[in-house]
């Protein structure tokens, strides 16, 4: 028998089978355990592996005790079975064990069947998070990132491509910045993803309760190619007309397009006098053009063409 005091991680430098008793929460990443896991008595279990019938665990050849705080299993850290008992929360990976699955009298499974299985293999993310209280900065992931343990923040800059997050824990924050298709899935309880305005969730399955996932609205500002003081701004003296946009206020989908919106733009046209780019007599003017984030980038020319100057007027 081991004595221990604090957190505990298996690495791959311990004999099997292992028994660890007493943990506070125990968290174990993808691709850590190639043999059974076995819960005795724990009481919240989130896990993105099914559960199964009972695991075979054979008597332990280490016996991990003491004052223990949380346990992790890092990825290839348990070369054969591993037994918890008595912790509070457990927090299981997809693909964190090869072997079986059993919990036995747990408070209540939270279990994410087989649904939870991310498009790529974690073990090839760029960087993996581990502990309590991380803090971690990451430039241009290639694949994705892996955050396991409780109240860390890893903040993403850069994101470009198809870029995964798995979160497995508590009280986690990721923020992801960049232009980038991310795939997101949560083991857990009161973890957040913040992504930026130019992000697309393309998954995101959670397994747990009080996750939230905010996506930052476009901003309509990126829009606007002329604003009304650039486009005044260019005449100095004489009758001229101008076109610009403007943000198009209290409107939830476009009428360009027909989508819902967060970013919704209106093209305008002036004609007046002008004096120093102030215009000080005006002759027509009118809007009603509409784009958004969905349909500006594919019409970026924001000049009225004659049927919609017939149709203002």
């Amino acid at each position: 028998m081991s004595e221990y005091t604090g957190d505990v991680t298996l690495n791959g430098g311990i004999e099997t089978p292992v028994r660890m008793s007493g943990l506070e929460d125990m968290y174990v990443q993808p691709d850590s355990i190639d043999g059974d896991l076995d819960l005795r008595n724990v009481e919240y279990v989130f896990t993105g592996v099914p559960i199964t019938p009972a695991a075979d665990v054979a008597d332990p050849v280490t016996d991990i005790t003491g004052t223990l705080e949380d346990g992790y299993t890092e990825p290839d850290g348990v070369h054969g079975d591993l037994a918890v008992g008595t912790a509070e929360d457990v927090f299981i990976a997809h693909g964190a064990v090869d072997g079986a699955l059993s919990a036995r009298g747990p408070e209540q499974v939270f279990d994410a069947g087989t649904s939870d299985a991310p498009s790529r293999d974690p073990a090839t993310y760029d960087v993996t998070v581990s502990g309590w209280q991380q803090q971690r900065e990451v430039t241009d992931p290639n694949t994705g990132v892996v955050l396991s343990g409780c109240q860390s923040t890893v903040n993403v800059t850069g994101a470009t491509g198809s870029v995964s997050c798995y979160l497995i824990g508590t009280n986690n924050e990721l923020i992801v910045r960049g232009n980038a298709s991310v795939e997101v899935h949560i083991v857990g309880r009161d973890n957040r993803v913040d992504l930026g305005p130019y992000i697309d969730v393309d998954t995101a399955v959670e397994t747990g309760f009080d996750n939230t996932i905010d996506v930052q609205p476009f901003p309509a500002d990126d829009l606007i190619e002329t604003s009304e003081d650039e486009a005044y701004s260019a005449v100095t003296f004489g009758r001229a007309k101008v076109t610009y946009q403007s943000v198009a206020e209290d409107e939830d989908w476009c009428r360009g397009c027909g989508e819902a919106a967060d970013a919704i733009i209106e093209r305008q046209q002036k004609e007046a006098f002008f004096i120093l780019g102030t215009p000080i007599i005006t002759y027509e003017e009118g809007g009603g053009s509409y784009e958004c984030e969905h349909c500006a980038h594919s019409a970026p020319d924001t000049s009225l063409t004659p049927e919609e100057r017939r149709e203002i007027f």
